[in-house]
């Protein structure tokens, strides 16, 4: 049974029989941004305990979307990710995060994004929480689409599927956990059995898992450096660091792109570019699914 990671409030009963529990909680929301200079204010009674709202928020996304594409199954070919339709749409990079092949899928990914999903938006605050899922998942599908640069057939295959943004937060726990001194190996396990599964299952988007992992770990790890800064300058560090993110996410696709141009792949396809046949998952389970 997976483990789940410890929440901000329990770390004084993770850090061990020393007694400093206190000392090392708020060492652990001082790395993640906190300021360390404004402590934390009391809970009074009748305060409302925090809620993880965004967190919440995308996975109530993900269940609508999957209603929405069982009473009317074409959904799937406007939102699914295509590196063909993603030429001219390119919202579909991030679309289809919100879209999974069946109910095993949905289920997989967001019990993931349960486990983990909450810590992360306490700790990191919910903004950065939110750019690094938005990245993280534009990561697996700008990883996805560079496979057409080993295998053309790519130029049509069709993924759906969170776990692109879901490698993204675990591979950003990991990062958090490491920095504070906080165990990671079952976070590294679970990741690694996951990677495994990619690769062993048929029609498992791996590219996009590890394209998530890579782009999570990278913002998390320049997140994390900027907390001894003044907070102006850290907001202004944090956006240019996404920024930076981003761009080389768009340069990967352009070029990846300029392949796929440079080997005619459009023209040789076109007929595929809108009958969308089997879809790829990106975690979870196999799924065949005609638009």
């Amino acid at each position: 049974m997976t483990q789940m990671p410890p929440r901000p409030e329990d770390i004084d009963q993770v850090d061990g029989p020393r007694g400093d529990g206190p000392k090392n909680q708020q060492s652990y929301l001082r790395a993640v941004g906190d300021d360390e200079r404004q402590p934390r204010q009391p809970r009074f009674a009748g305060d409302k305990p925090w809620k993880p709202w965004v967190t919440y928020s995308i996975i109530v996304i993900c269940v609508v979307m999957l209603v929405a594409q069982k009473i009317y199954p074409p959904l799937v070919s406007y939102l699914a990710f295509q590196p063909a339709s993603s030429l001219l749409q390119p919202y579909r990079f991030i679309t289809a995060a919100f879209m999974h092949g069946g109910i095993i899928h949905l289920l997989f990914n967001m019990y993931a994004l349960y486990l983990v999903g909450p810590t992360l938006e306490q700790l990191l605050g919910r903004a950065r929480y939110i750019v690094l899922y938005g990245l993280a998942a534009l990561g697996g599908s700008a990883a996805f689409s560079a496979v057409v640069v080993i295998d053309p057939k790519a130029w049509v295959a069709v993924t759906v599927g969170a776990s692109g943004a879901v490698f993204g937060l675990f591979a950003a726990i990991v990062v958090v956990f490491k920095k504070i001194k906080l165990p990671v190996k079952s976070m590294v396990v679970l990741i690694g059995i996951n990677l495994i599964l990619g690769f062993v299952i048929p029609n498992l988007a791996w590219q996009a898992h590890i394209g998530g992992m890579l782009v999570g770990a990278v913002l998390t790890a320049l997140y994390v450096r900027t907390v001894k800064l003044a907070k102006i300058s850290r907001i202004i560090v944090d956006v240019v660091v996404s920024v930076a993110i981003f761009a080389g996410i768009v340069g990967a696709v352009h070029a990846a792109y300029g392949y796929a141009l440079l080997r005619d792949l459009p023209q040789q396809t076109s007929t595929q570019t809108v009958a969308l046949g089997n879809v790829v998952d990106r975690g979870g389970v196999t799924s065949t699914t005609s638009a």
